[in-house]
């Protein structure tokens, strides 16, 4: 019980502070470290460790990393960043402009991710349901 709470405190201050003074961790690898640490010690079995991975957040996360990636390789980002500052830098706007144009790209850029992953909780909803039935 004693090692599972070191493990996991060391592993909070990996993942709280991604780069510590002298040591070069990020969040990922210090997760990582910390799952590893505990099937080590004996805190948890590799089958223990195994079953408690959420594969579908993995595989959600993983689908927003494709999705986001394909949207930069083939210029969409540049593209919309480019009209939206046309729409909204003008040749003599003022700050108040900018500033107001730039709120509403940002309501825009949430909009988008609500949609995403509503679409994608929807999928994952859908399918939940259809091994439900089955």
């Amino acid at each position: 019980m004693l090692a599972a709470a070191l493990i996991l405190a060391v592993t909070c201050v990996g993942v709280a502070f991604i780069r510590l003074s002298r040591v070069n961790i990020d969040r990922p690898s210090a997760a990582f470290t910390g799952a590893i640490l505990m099937v080590l010690f004996g805190v948890l079995t590799f089958e223990e460790a195994v079953r408690d991975i959420d594969f579908n957040t993995l595989g959600l996360l993983l689908g927003m990393m494709i999705v986001v990636a394909s949207i930069k390789v083939t210029g969409l980002l540049d593209l919309l960043a480019t009209k939206s500052l046309s729409l909204v830098v003008v040749e003599g706007a003022d700050r108040e402009g900018v500033r107001i144009g730039f709120l509403e790209l940002l309501k825009l850029g949430a909009l988008v991710t609500c949609l995403t992953v509503g679409l994608e909780i929807l999928i994952l909803t859908v399918e939940h349901w259809a091994g439900w039935l089955n």
